[in-house]
């Protein structure tokens, strides 16, 4: 790592080389259009012939993944996507490359990526969705390197939001351009990062550059050629120091700092601004867009439109576009021609084939029915619930507002930013998906909004919660969930720095299990079939022991628990009432202080046939016999408001929570300090809110979150 970053002081900035060649010779007019062709006819390499081993691991791979597939296969409409890409010509050599030649790791990392574009569906991201991080020109792709490789630019100086999810997504879509404008040949791709006029507070968050680089190296496995890190500023030597163990010795090696790049772009294709650069080019979101989309060929719903410069044969700057295709669905024609033609060698088909450019695109040929980010069931509940059902008797009677019509929606949409949503009760109940909720949240994605899904259900972990919105086919990303339980082990790991070897005495599940292994928190109780027993009458002897009360716990944690037990509650008590127990935790102690933190005290459970008692019933013997207060992070706390914040970077006044009960939802918002939006499809009722001096109020109400499906 120390000769990686020894290259930032060793070598100067692009800008100090001494170079007047841009300013002495007579630059073009300017132009606001991005170069989508090479300077001069690409010829792939000649490469040796693969020797029989290679040949064998790289059948055995492709084997592995379509037996995977037959086992496992995917939602029906993401099948043909899922297809293409698996016929990639160089799919299976990139990621045995990539292994080094380990057959079994090549199979790992290849079900990795496919079980990530299954989850994330690169292709299926609407322009519409990512346009607003592209308005200021922080990413863009225009011309192509000296062997031919297309060009990413990345200017973090320009940044224009705040870290979201939406931000991963558009680095993944510019990812995907780019490989769609990969010559016939060409497999890879050129990233230049100019940290030109970027700050600290510009340069992405640690965590963000860290998810970029695990997908960059995971899932665009050999997709990079070569990265230049340009006008390198002191903070970033800190920076990639940080950034470093999360890259691996391949990436690093390709990466260049502060290096001249006329010496690896054709200078006609350098802009103006580098030395030596003759390409006068000056930044037009609408012209950029729309070029990009319309080369790339993608249609307002989601279709191919024509086949892009990367499918059809090698061409030069000034012959026409591939003819628009006519007839059925563009992606059954597509589907077409890979069954029956040879899949070419750069990959295209796996480009984005679902984009829009919403009103800022040209594009606006509509092409039949194919693939798009709505699953069946998504499908069905827009049918059923194009209308709101009942809302025109939703009459307000208390200080709240009742919203009924679509205008009135329609307003409350484009004033708020962000929308945090409740889970249970409010997207499903129990197992059961509630009407609208997939075809709305998908609206809101496409209108650019922040979606952030808040419960205090701590019964499963932000992981098995990812399979659950999964298997209910809402799209989902595991930093837009925050769950009870991982906000506890947060508020454990980063507000209490606890102790790495003191213990946690879990009364719960797996959920918050799941959660504090993954902060690095020892733990006991939980789901240990010791606690799980029924003691004799009145026979407390196995309570008893050293062995049966830890003197290293220094916390119990309180959460959702259908397995509790006697044993468990008799086991925290102890902890918690021990002498010194209200004194501090100490490392590399025993015994003497011990926390209390209850993940939620809501009082019910919202489930099929409820209520049912809630984790706030369940914890009351302890708060009772111990006569201690505990700590409450979850829902209405402050505590998770805080921690949603400091992760998700949102302005408060422009963000709305979405829930169902009173004492939990709406009041949180209150407390955060944003609005709130009830609906009626859960625990609280609209009686509670029209009773006369009601404590807690929603800022508005309606009856369920599908009523808002008659948003366009």
């Amino acid at each position: 790592m120390s000769r990686f970053l020894s290259r930032i002081s060793r070598t100067p900035s692009s800008t100090s080389i001494a170079s007047q060649e841009s300013t002495a010779s007579t630059l073009p007019p300017k132009t606001s259009k991005p170069l989508t062709y090479p300077a001069k006819p690409f010829t792939q390499p000649s490469k040796p012939p693969l020797d029989a081993e290679t040949e064998s691991k790289i059948a055995a791979l492709r084997t592995y993944l379509k037996e995977y597939v037959d086992r496992k296969p995917p939602q029906d409409e993401y099948k043909p996507w899922e297809q293409k890409w698996m016929q990639e010509q160089t799919l299976y050599h990139r990621y045995l490359r990539a292994a080094k030649g380990d057959l079994e790791n090549a199979k790992k990392r290849i079900q990795g990526t496919l079980e990530w574009r299954r989850e994330y569906q690169p292709e299926l991201i609407p322009p519409s969705e990512v346009s607003p991080e592209a308005e200021t020109g922080k990413h863009i792709i225009s011309g192509f390197d000296n062997d031919g490789r297309p060009i990413l630019y990345l200017r973090p100086g320009r940044e224009n939001t705040t870290p979201s999810p939406r931000q991963i997504r558009y680095l993944v879509w510019s990812l995907e351009r780019a490989i769609d404008m990969m010559p016939p040949g060409q497999e890879t791709m050129a990233i230049v990062v100019d940290y030109a006029s970027a700050t600290s507070a510009s340069n992405p968050s640690l965590s963000t550059a860290r998810l970029a680089a695990n997908i960059l190296q995971n899932h665009y496995v050999e997709r990079l050629g070569r990265a230049f890190v340009c006008n390198v500023p002191w903070f970033i030597n800190a920076f990639f120091t940080a950034l470093g163990p999360f890259l691996d010795p391949l990436t690093k090696e390709k990466i260049r700092f502060n290096a001249s790049l006329k010496d690896f772009i054709p200078v006609e294709q350098l802009d103006a601004e580098w030395p030596g650069g003759k390409y006068n080019y000056e930044f037009d979101f609408k012209v950029y867009w729309d070029t990009i989309v319309d080369f790339c060929g993608i249609a307002q719903d989601g279709t191919r439109d024509h086949e892009s410069y990367a499918k059809s044969k090698p061409k030069q700057a000034g012959e026409s576009q591939p003819a628009k295709l006519e007839g059925s669905s563009a992606v059954e024609k597509e589907a077409e021609v890979v069954g029956a033609a040879e899949p070419t060698s750069n990959g295209v088909l796996r480009s984005d084939p679902t984009s829009a450019a919403g009103s800022s695109s040209s594009s606006s040929n509509s092409a039949g029915s194919s693939p798009s980010s709505s699953s069946p069931a998504s499908t069905s509940i827009m049918a059923e619930t194009s209308s709101p059902q009942g809302s025109d008797q939703l009459v307000a009677k208390g200080p709240y507002k009742a919203l009924t019509t679509a205008e009135e929606y329609e307003k409350l949409v484009e004033e708020h930013d962000t929308f945090l949503f409740d889970c249970d009760g409010v997207l499903w109940s129990g197992n059961d998906l509630l009407p609208g909720v997939v075809s709305v949240l998908e609206k809101l994605r496409k209108r650019g909004k922040t979606i952030i899904f808040v419960t205090n259900n701590a019964s499963k972990s932000r992981a098995a919660y990812l399979k659950k919105f999964q298997a209910m086919g809402i799209k989902a990303d595991i930093d837009e969930i925050f769950s009870s339980a991982y906000a506890s082990a947060v508020y454990l790991s980063k507000v209490l720095q606890f102790p790495k070897d003191r213990k946690v005495y879990v009364v719960g599940m797996e959920g918050i299990e799941e959660e504090l292994d993954a902060e690095g928190i020892l733990h006991c109780g939980g789901t240990s079939e010791e606690d799980k027993v029924l003691l004799p009458t009145l026979d407390f002897s196995s309570l008893q022991s050293e062995e049966a009360i830890d003197s290293k716990v220094g916390a119990v944690l309180c959460g959702f628990d259908m397995h509790l037990t006697y044993v468990k509650l008799a086991k925290a008590f102890k902890h918690l009432t021990r002498e010194g127990c209200e004194g501090e935790v100490v490392e590399g102690g025993s015994g003497g202080g011990c926390h209390f933190i209850l993940t939620n005290d809501d009082s019910t459970f919202p489930a099929k046939g409820g209520p049912w008692p809630g984790s706030g019933s369940l914890s009351a013997p302890l708060v009772f016999s111990t006569k201690r207060k505990p700590t409450i992070v979850g829902k209405p706390h402050k505590h998770m408001m805080d921690c949603i914040v400091a992760k998700k970077q949102f302005e408060r006044s422009r963000a709305i929570m979405v829930g169902d009960r009173l004492d939990t939802d709406i009041d949180f918002a209150r407390k955060g300090g944003v609005k709130s939006l009830m609906v009626l499809t859960g625990i609280s009722k609209k009686e509670e809110i029209d009773r006369e001096g009601a404590s807690i109020v929603p800022d508005f109400l309606i009856q369920k979150l599908g009523d808002l499906d008659v948003l366009a």
